[in-house]
């Protein structure tokens, strides 16, 4: 095991995403799910992303700068362009901020698994980043195998 599995509580935490594009938008969806408060900035925010985090996330228009990383407890970069990822990435780790770099495994501190999520049961599956098509595969596997309702039979045994 080269990485510890952990579960990280989010909520009402500050989370920060860097990017406007769809990569983004994914991340950002990922931890509002698990509460986060979500600020995402990037010069040019892409109309879907505007759209679909509308009252849900802090959409800021222009380049991040250093006080957004110290600001989070955790921070998505979803940057195209590979020095800036890099130039991010730095940043973040001199803020003492956990960084994920989306494609980018080797400027991550942390991945991101494939996610099971059935409420209170939640099965997270990685390959360290190295065969994340393998990782989809094994979470449409297990969400076959899961009943849907398995969560509410968690809550369920959990008031008793």
């Amino acid at each position: 095991m080269k990485s510890f599995p952990l579960y990280l509580s989010l909520e009402n935490r500050p989370v920060l995403v860097i990017g406007g594009g769809p990569a983004a938008l994914a991340k950002a969806r990922l931890v509002l799910g698990a509460g986060a408060d979500v600020s995402l900035v990037a010069p040019e925010i892409a109309v879907e992303t505007r759209n679909a985090l509308a009252g849900e996330a802090r959409l800021i228009e222009r380049g991040p700068v250093i006080a957004d990383i110290e600001a989070a407890a955790l921070v998505f970069i979803a940057e195209a362009d590979p020095a800036e990822a890099e130039r991010w990435a730095e940043a973040a780790r001199i803020a003492g901020v956990l960084v994920n770099a989306v494609d980018r495994p080797e400027l991550c501190d942390f991945t991101t698994p494939s996610i099971v999520d059935r409420g209170k049961v939640t099965v997270a599956i990685s390959t360290d980043g190295a065969a994340p098509v393998l990782a989809r595969r094994l979470r449409a596997d297990i969400e076959a195998l899961l009943p849907s309702r398995i969560g509410a039979l968690a809550a369920f045994a959990g008031r008793y």
